[in-house]
């Protein structure tokens, strides 16, 4: 399935695993999509300190902490169900979350201004 989101646009398939993240030094919720396909585990830097490994995360969606944030990450939750149980070929959350949670959680990342659909 191909997810449209405001920063991206990134293909998940099979063993995927999708989690809610509160915020932690910032302000944002997010949404983020984990593969769960190849290896995971845990081993020790040279510096002895405990490091995770296994399969990549993709962002999906960016909240601001506000009032109204766990009904919104419920209402993209449903979205992306639908579009698993309706076998749909894309899962549009372009216009979920908002612009300047993206922006806060990543400095790196541009929002996408989509073209309206016809």
């Amino acid at each position: 399935m191909l997810f449209k989101t405001r920063a991206s646009l990134c293909v998940l398939n099979k063993n995927v695993e999708i989690q809610v993240y509160p915020p932690r030094s910032s302000k944002v919720w997010s949404i983020a999509a984990h593969y769960r396909s190849g290896p995971e585990g845990e081993s020790k830097s040279l510096l002895g300190k405990a490091v995770k490994f296994g399969g990549p995360w993709f962002y999906l969606a960016a909240f601001e902490d506000d009032e109204a944030v766990e009904a919104e990450i419920g209402q993209v939750m449903q979205i992306i169900a639908n579009a698993y149980e309706n076998s749909s070929p894309v899962c549009d959350l372009s216009q979920v979350g908002s612009s300047a949670a993206w922006r806060e959680l990543s400095k790196n990342w541009t929002a996408i201004h989509w073209p309206a659909d016809r």
